[in-house]
């Protein structure tokens, strides 16, 4: 980011206030901070912010713990409980959009609004970034997650089947169908990964399905979808076969039970 200072380098934009009841552009003075600098009196251009934007949406492991990002970007605080629209997390915004939930920030001084947004998961990753040199009469967060969504749905191309390598004998024993709380999921393994799906969300709202890595023998983590961060555990009989799974401590077993049955299956206690 080669054009990202503390104080305004020409050549640059000037910021303007458009009048609301005619195209009267009034140019806006240029606002000094003082101790309040770090709040917004940070100068920019659209290459460096893409840039950004970028980052944010593929973060280099060097720089930045892919796990912090995700940290950075779970909600704190919910402006809109019923519709959960815009949420904050640490030190990023959260838009929702459709299916998708968009980080990044918007900011603003006198002339100048932006919004810097990304996207970081199931193997999607894209980022925007939209400057207007004018106080007021543009919606860049909404314009930003347009151009971001836009860019999703575009790129978004139908997979091709293809055959792949049996799973590993560790994984075997977990794929198929488990029931917990009367709710039905099916594990799979798909392109050498193990995944979880609700059947019946499957079926009338389709998501990207739970995707997990192994972490030790029996223990895996749940890197992106449902339970996004929790444990996947499997217990297995003295003959090794896995009769009980627990994901985010909720049981799983091969066949429907009622809720409080005992591991042993000895019933309800």
């Amino acid at each position: 980011m080669t054009r990202t200072t503390l104080e305004p380098v020409d050549p640059r934009a000037r910021g303007y206030f458009v009048e609301p009841y005619s195209d009267v552009a009034r140019p806006e003075p240029l606002l000094r901070l003082r101790g309040m600098a770090p709040a917004g009196q940070l100068w920019s251009t659209p290459a460096d912010l893409a840039r950004w934007a970028a980052f944010l949406a593929d973060p280099d492991p060097g720089v930045l713990d892919p796990d912090s990002l995700a940290e950075a970007r779970h909600p704190q605080v919910i402006a809109d409980l019923e519709g959960w629209t815009l949420a904050w997390g640490l030190g990023l915004m959260l838009y929702r959009k459709g299916e998708r939930i968009l980080h990044g920030h918007a900011g603003g001084m006198p002339g100048f609004v932006s919004s810097v947004m990304a996207y970081d998961k199931d193997g999607e990753h894209a980022g925007v970034a939209v400057l207007a040199n004018s106080t007021a009469g543009t919606d860049v967060e909404g314009l930003a997650a347009d151009l971001l969504t836009t860019v999703l749905d575009a790129g978004a191309e139908e997979q091709l089947w293809r055959p792949s390598d049996p799973p590993p004998e560790a994984v075997a024993g977990l794929l198929g169908r488990w029931w917990s709380e009367g709710s039905e999921y099916i594990f799979s393994w798909r392109q050498g990964r193990l995944e979880a799906r609700a059947a019946m969300a499957g079926a009338l709202r389709p998501r990207p399905p739970a995707v997990f890595r192994q972490l030790a023998a029996d223990v895996w983590t749940t890197v992106s979808g449902r339970e996004e961060g929790e444990e996947l555990r499997a217990v297995r009989s003295p003959d090794g076969t896995v009769h009980r799974l627990y994901w985010a401590t909720y049981p799983y077993t091969r066949v429907p039970e009622v809720f409080g049955t005992s591991p042993d299956g000895a019933g309800a206690r």
